[in-house]
């Protein structure tokens, strides 16, 4: 058990290796209990072998006063189980985990495998001033590439042009 500052409302993600052996009369299975602030979560492990395995285990939790305990327990018998814990730490969580949709030109370009292309683009049909895009290098017939600078434009042309 081990108490630590921590900023409430924030997340943070606890990380630790699980190890268990066959060895010794054990039977080769580990449970343990892990809990801070209100977040309680149970993990097993299972190893046939002599040598204890190692297996990292995670899980997040969200602070609810500026201390935390951190504490790891198990009802196994040791005399018929191996729990071991190492590599313990506490990491606060920089920022939470997002997904965004974009809706962006996908642009096939079908040529030569192992040749490569400039994919170019001009903002109206009637301009002749090019712009690059990005280099292509097919790996196959046919490759898409994707134009992640155009969000919100109504109108862009697009070429590819073979480099020598």
């Amino acid at each position: 058990m081990q108490t630590f500052t921590t900023v409430p409302g924030t997340n943070y993600e606890v990380s630790f290796f699980f190890g268990t052996a066959a060895y010794e009369g054990r039977d080769g299975t580990g449970h343990c209990l892990v809990t801070a602030a209100d977040t309680t979560n149970s993990f097993s492990l299972t190893n046939t072998g002599l040598f204890l395995r190692w297996e990292p285990r995670s899980f997040a939790f969200t602070a609810a006063s500026t201390d935390t305990t951190l504490t790891f327990s198990t009802s196994d018998d040791p005399a018929l189980h191996i729990v071991a814990i190492d590599n313990v730490t506490v990491v606060r969580e920089s920022s939470p985990l997002t997904i965004e949709l974009g809706f962006y030109p996908g642009i096939r370009i079908n040529g030569r495998i192992g040749r490569s292309y400039v994919v170019e683009y001009v903002e109206s049909v009637t301009s002749t001033n090019w712009h690059q895009l990005q280099y292509a290098t097919l790996q196959t017939s046919s490759q898409f590439v994707f134009d992640t600078t155009s969000p919100n434009r109504t109108n862009r042309f697009y070429r590819a042009v073979e480099l020598p």
